[in-house]
């Protein structure tokens, strides 16, 4: 019985803990490039490869915020995680306090060539 409001303490840290001020530093550049690719070709509901990293190890907390905001997990070891996102997905990752950098898969650079030759 003490689980339930144990949980929903936790994700109303959580929660709480979302808005970062410096959520515009954690997005690559490179994926920045991309982004302005996406938006001239009118693809903003496409979903694109990012890896992210996080400051802790994954909990099922965490994973319930990144469902909400629409982000697909695929993989995590450690720190680091593999997902599928929208442009938009990717700029509300950011917001979260847990999350500390997004970069573009390496997929992706390929897609969109933007990796220095």
């Amino acid at each position: 019985m003490l689980r339930k409001p144990l949980i929903a303490l936790l994700l109303g840290f959580i929660f709480m803990d979302c808005n970062d001020p410096n959520a515009n530093r954690k997005i690559d550049p490179y994926l920045k490039v991309i982004f302005e690719n996406i938006v001239e070709n009118s693809q903003t509901e496409k979903k694109i490869q990012i890896m992210f990293k996080i400051n802790d190890e994954l909990s099922e907390a965490h994973k319930k915020v990144l469902e909400k905001k629409g982000v697909i997990l695929q993989a995590n070891l450690g720190n680091i995680c593999t997902a599928s996102a929208t442009m938009k997905s990717v700029y509300e990752l950011a917001q979260l306090r847990f999350v500390t950098s997004i970069e573009a898969s390496k997929e992706l650079l390929r897609e969109y060539r933007t990796t220095p030759e």
